[in-house]
């Protein structure tokens, strides 16, 4: 429901919203969670890094302070990354509707409290936007920091994506609808350059049989 007090952060959402949907990221998803427009659901697919190829479910909740505040960003349950996957993620004290505690980041484009104040440039900044916002936190999710999981452990992580699912009901003019998300058929739909890569892959062919005939 829009109030006063969240009028001027809908505002910015929706200037936010409108650019991420003309500018689409790589490798992530969005979408409102129950038509609130302080709530989304994330998808993001890590393209980089000693996991590149994991894709994790986040929530985003934006508060009546946005964007002079940052929002939070927290792992929805059932997902196998935590800390012994990434320095920075720990369990979160928010619940969700099964009892289940999400898992929260801790780096400081969210929260710079641990952060000195010496380090001036670091930090939320008004500025930034919902797309600046999701390519840090894809950049931030694939450096582990310091963390080197072993290869079992890397494969036994996107392993783990085939166990995970959730349901979200989707308001439409027929009424609810249930949303069922898997990896296999995620929701949202995560955004992927497919006519780049084909086209990408038709010229890496084509240079191939050059060589060959050399």
């Amino acid at each position: 429901m829009i109030s006063a007090r969240n009028t001027i952060a809908i505002k910015r959402i929706n200037k936010d919203m409108k650019e991420i949907t003309k500018n689409p990221i790589e490798g992530i998803g969005i979408v409102s969670l129950d038509d609130d427009p302080m709530k989304y659901i994330i998808n993001i697919r890590l393209m980089t890094g000693p996991y590149e190829g994991y894709c994790v479910q986040l929530l985003l909740i934006f508060s009546d302070n946005y964007p002079s505040k940052p929002p939070k960003i927290l792992i929805y349950p059932g997902q196998a990354i935590d800390g012994n996957y990434h320095h920075h993620i720990f369990q979160d004290n928010d619940i969700d509707e099964n009892g289940q505690h999400f898992k929260k980041f801790c780096f400081d484009l969210l929260d710079n409290d641990f952060m000195s104040v010496s380090e001036e440039k670091t930090g939320w900044n008004p500025s930034y936007s919902i797309s600046s916002l999701l390519l840090q936190v894809q950049n931030f999710i694939s450096d582990p920091d310091g963390v080197r999981a072993s290869t079992y452990q890397i494969e036994q992580l996107i392993k783990s994506m085939d166990n995970y699912s959730r349901t979200f009901y989707v308001s439409t003019e027929q009424g609810k609808i249930k949303k069922v998300h898997t990896w296999s058929n995620p929701y949202p739909e995560m955004f992927f350059k497919k006519s780049e890569k084909k086209e990408d892959k038709k010229e890496e062919k084509k240079e191939e049989k050059k060589e060959d005939k050399k």
